[in-house]
């Protein structure tokens, strides 16, 4: 590009460009701010919407080793706080940058060719496995005198509390109470699941919370939410629909429009079996062919004291040039959806009054979507497949496509895919989709034993429940620790924080952790201002 600005400088009926470094044009640019446009809302990219799909298992490997690695920074935090043996901040710095090259452009978006992701996967993989022997390093070191091992302790990694079934290390289901970023215990539960297969066919699972009945077929025939009495569908979901994914241009990049006019849908399962009937845990194991080549099994989940519908999928995938989508008609109608994005969440249009309406059939979401109504809501949870979609009342996940060009393998081999149906009252912020959400994506770590002192409490809990504490981690620079929050319902909040460890200062920061001015500590804690969906990064000592 010099080149060719050298050579055209003087070209007769060549335009004139002059070269200058970024502050003279940034500088130029503020002169001329006043006559700019403003644009509310959303700048949708109508363009490439199958980079949210293609290339999937690097998608759920950059899922799984981010939270991996956020989860490894906590307990980095807890052992440094503790004066115990911790991996070094430079330990910890490569395997961040090992994830953050595999997020470059074409990788993540699933847009490189074949090399690419024979590396990539090796990489991620490698990744994962360094990531857990350190943190199962970590978790040994925060092992405490007494316990015993046929006793584990579940540690919450995340900062929202968790009340829930998981399975322990043995393998077997247990109901766990755990506060935010500490430990928690193994807890009795009153209430049981039930799964009563009938005469019919079909196969019903209730617990205190939801009837869900589902068909012979794999399909869900009904989801009722007891606390309101909601019917949560409006017919058969989790179809599963296949589509003719050829676009005209840009395999792995597009989806075209005229994809969506050739659905069809996969047979039903040909095999059911019931794998756990409770009282913690109903199973029910469908197995289906998606055409000649590929096979799905997909086990639907209910626990005792979830509140969702869990749909847990292997996937054996061959075929080219070929669109999934599970589809869910819902029994809530809105204008617009809502969908998560990093640190915040956008709201959509779910008709085509306009072009631009019509545009996205195909949109971006992080680990949710959700369309609600006044009074009632569903909220569809995603641990690794970020292309959804919205029409009317109904809402779409695509699972896998078979793109050719430029990677002709790509998705070729097993998927393992998680998703959930959340029934709710009110909207998704008044139901804490983003919690839940949050919860699904991010597995219980566990000490095998009685876990040190400094697990007993909290290290950070917020208030309100808008305000998330998304990342604890060991300073930079050594000295102190960071906390990085953000305010996830689009509104102003006034945040406060506790500690469960001393602190004895606190500075408001930013991403580079300078200390830019320091917060008064009161009662354990501190208290800031946030705007609607601002990131803010305090340093701590």
């Amino acid at each position: 590009m010099i080149e060719t600005l050298s050579r055209t400088g003087d070209l007769l009926g060549a335009p004139r460009a002059t070269m200058r470094g970024p502050e003279a044009f940034f500088d130029r640019l503020e002169t001329a701010s006043a006559d700019l446009a403003v644009i509310e809302g959303e700048l949708y990219f109508e363009y490439h919407r199958g980079t949210y799909t293609s290339q999937a298992e690097v998608k759920r490997l950059n899922r799984q080793n981010e939270g991996a690695l956020q989860a490894l920074d906590y307990l980095a935090t807890v052992a440094t706080l503790a004066r115990l043996a911790a991996p070094s901040r430079e330990a910890i710095e490569a395997l961040w940058r090992v994830l953050l090259v595999n997020q470059f452009h074409d990788i993540l978006p699933g847009s490189g060719i074949a090399a690419v992701y024979e590396r990539t996967h090796r990489e991620l993989r490698a990744l994962a496995s360094e990531v857990d022997a350190l943190t199962h390093g970590l978790l040994v070191a925060l092992t405490g005198p007494g316990g015993s091992p046929d006793k584990p302790a579940p540690i919450n990694t995340l900062g929202f509390p968790r009340a829930e079934v998981a399975l322990g290390p043995d393998g077997e289901p247990c109901f766990v109470v755990a506060p935010a970023f500490a430990a928690g215990r193994v807890a009795p539960l009153a209430e049981s699941v039930r799964l009563t297969p009938e005469a019919s066919g079909d196969i019903p699972m209730e617990n205190g919370r939801l009837t869900a009945v589902l068909t012979p077929g794999g399909a869900v025939r009904s989801l009722i939410h007891h606390p309101t009495g909601r019917e949560a569908l409006a017919g058969e979901a989790n179809r599963i629909v296949l589509f003719d994914d050829r676009p005209t241009a840009y395999e792995a990049w597009d989806i075209d429009p005229f994809a969506l006019e050739t659905a069809r849908g996969a047979p039903p399962a040909h095999q059911v079996s019931v794998v756990a009937r409770g009282p913690l845990r109903a199973e029910a194991r469908f197995e289906r062919r998606l055409g000649k080549a590929n096979a799905m099994r997909q086990t639907v989940r209910l626990d005792a004291g979830s509140d969702h519908l869990e749909f847990d999928t292997t996937l054996d995938w061959r075929d080219r040039r070929t669109l999934v989508k599970a589809v869910f008609p819902l029994a809530c109608r809105s204008p617009r959806a809502t969908y998560e994005t990093m640190f915040g969440a956008v709201e959509r249009p779910t008709h085509a009054n306009t072009d631009a309406d019509l545009a996205m059939y195909e949109v971006p979401g992080h680990r949710w979507a959700d369309l609600s109504e006044p009074g009632f809501g569903v909220s569809l949870l995603s641990d690794a497949r970020q292309g959804f979609s919205v029409f009317g009342g109904q809402m779409a996940l695509s699972l896998v496509r078979g793109p050719t060009i430029p990677d002709p393998s790509a998705d070729i081999g097993e998927h393992h895919i998680r998703y959930a149906l959340y029934p709710h009252p009110g909207d998704w912020r008044s139901a804490d989709t983003v919690a839940h959400a949050a919860r699904f994506n991010r597995p219980l770590a566990w000490i095998v034993g009685a876990p040190a002192a400094i697990l007993e409490a909290s290290l950070v809990t917020a208030i309100p429940s808008s305000v998330v504490v998304d990342t604890i981690k060991p300073a930079e620079d050594g000295e102190g620790w960071v906390v990085r929050l953000y305010e996830s319902h689009g509104g102003r909040a006034w945040a406060r924080l506790a500690f469960g460890v001393p602190v004895k200062g606190a500075w408001l920061s930013n991403t580079l952790e300078d200390r830019l001015a320091p917060l008064p500590l009161e009662a354990g804690g501190c208290s800031l201002e946030l705007r609607g969906f601002q990131i803010v990064t305090l340093r701590l000592i």
